[in-house]
């Protein structure tokens, strides 16, 4: 009995899990416990205009993008002054510029890239970062929904919710902040037409122009 009971308790949540994914991956571009590469299939404001894709973005091009995204974190009550990290390692950079290049050249108008990354701090909590990325014109436009949030090990499987692998996009919880880019010449204009309900504020979305207009 306990054993049914076990088996129609895990049925139930992944039911719930499937319904709780706001929108269907469509793709998956890698799969692997510390990376998760997907397109995901989104709701347009203007149907009429979707993203610039597929698009053919080099993954070097990509990768140079990505090494030069800055976390800009302001000033807290146990910090006098703001600090700026990079958002990407170079080996992280990388390993997420090559998937995000197939994902690119694969996508509909529909349909961006998301990511999910999964580092272990210790052997009790893991640093994720995750987020999604997009075409519009001639800018790759980076959404970092998480950055580098620390959580248990063990929340990542709790059966009572999605994993945060399935939910990419959303917020764990609230960050102060913003993202830039290393060379503010090559970034796009305030996003303040997005081409979607964003899941963040524009304050985690920064475009970086990859081509001539």
């Amino acid at each position: 009995m306990r054993l049914q009971q076990g088996i129609m308790v895990l049925v139930l949540c992944l039911i719930s899990e499937a319904c709780e994914t706001p929108r269907p991956f469509t793709v998956t571009i890698e799969d692997s416990p510390d990376r998760v590469v997907r397109l995901q299939a989104v709701e347009l404001a203007d149907p009429n205009r979707g993203f610039s894709h597929p698009a053919t973005v080099n993954a070097d091009t990509i990768e140079q993008i990505l090494r030069g995204i800055i976390v800009e974190i302001p000033t807290t009550p146990f910090s006098s002054s703001g600090t700026r990290h990079l958002a990407f390692a170079e080996g992280e950079a990388k390993a997420l510029a090559h998937a995000a290049a197939r994902g690119l050249s694969q996508a509909t108008p529909e349909e961006l890239v998301t990511f999910f990354e999964s580092q272990d701090i210790d052997e009790d909590f893991r640093a994720i970062t995750s987020g999604g990325m997009f075409v519009q014109d001639e800018f790759l436009y980076l959404i970092l929904s998480n950055y580098r949030v620390k959580r248990p090990i063990w929340q990542d499987n709790e059966q009572y919710d999605a994993p945060y692998r399935l939910r990419p996009l959303e917020p764990i919880a609230p960050q102060p902040g913003r993202v830039s880019f290393e060379r503010p010449n090559a970034m796009a204009p305030p996003l303040t037409d997005p081409p979607f309900d964003l899941p963040v504020s524009t304050d985690w979305v920064v475009g970086v122009r990859y081509a001539s207009p």
